[in-house]
């Protein structure tokens, strides 16, 4: 690997999404949105609903994420578990709107706030509205 570029390895529970160098990331964290280069300091973050833009030279991908684990070790190394990830091209607008309109309408009828399902919903509703604001973003 080139002094100048980072090694990315991100991966959900079902697929290695990406395995590949890179010559900057930029991911939103708990604690917002970050860009790593190489030689970053060392850091465990927790990943928050955002999108993940990743550069390689005049190339450039961005996903939408849900969440997950980031993990930058000594050596430009970065590990990012995903636990939902979607690549802007391939999000349908249609049916992101759709599912973030029924789980908000869902949302609404929920009277029990301390039911486990209005955890869920909460996160599915943040889940949708991330893809429809990542598509919109990135598609003109």
């Amino acid at each position: 690997m080139s002094e100048s570029l980072l090694h990315l390895h991100m991966v959900t529970t079902e697929r290695v999404i990406h395995d590949d160098e890179a010559s900057s990331i930029t991911i939103t964290t708990s604690a917002g949105e970050i860009t790593i280069l190489p030689h970053h300091t060392s850091l465990i973050s927790v990943i928050k609903a955002g999108e993940i833009t990743i550069r390689k030279g005049n190339e450039q991908a961005t996903y939408a994420i849900a969440g997950g684990i980031l993990e930058i070790r000594p050596g430009s190394s970065v590990i990012a578990l995903i636990d939902a990830v979607e690549h802007v091209s391939a999000i349908d607008m249609e049916r992101a709107q759709d599912a973030y309109d029924r789980a908000t309408q869902a949302m609404k009828e929920k009277v029990e706030k301390s039911d486990v399902d209005y955890a869920r919903l909460e996160a599915y509703i943040e889940k949708n509205l991330n893809r429809v604001r990542t598509a919109q973003k990135y598609r003109k």
